[in-house]
């Protein structure tokens, strides 16, 4: 394994990390009706509304937004350096989002 492929890895674990802290910080904070409502309903918007969106948007929409899609994915596997850069990028994201989330959270009781 070469230096460049370990710090894209190490980048990408960091990153899916805080994507999880930002997951489970929000599930924290979210009371027992929200938590079901958003358990439910995520999956079933990127499943089906994404999909419906897809078809129902005017076809030079979807074509603009593919072909910044693709151009984007482009520049990622360019490089393990660009891939660890957007790793690196979402490190940051979710971390000062769930920092936002969790800084004042109550300290729930367990039960």
């Amino acid at each position: 394994m070469t230096k460049t492929e370990i710090v894209s890895q190490i980048a990408g674990g960091w990153a899916l990390g805080m994507l999880g802290y930002f997951i489970g910080g929000a599930y924290y904070r979210m009371n027992k009706i929200w938590k079901i409502v958003v358990s439910i309903t995520v999956p079933a918007l990127l499943v089906f509304g994404l999909p419906l969106l897809l078809v129902a948007a005017p076809a030079g929409v979807v074509e603009t937004l593919g072909n910044w899609f693709f151009s984007a994915i482009e520049w990622v596997v360019r490089s393990p350096y660009n891939l660890a850069l957007l790793w690196l990028g979402g490190t940051v994201f979710f971390g000062i989002f769930s920092w936002l989330l969790i800084r004042r959270a109550p300290v729930k009781i367990a039960g």
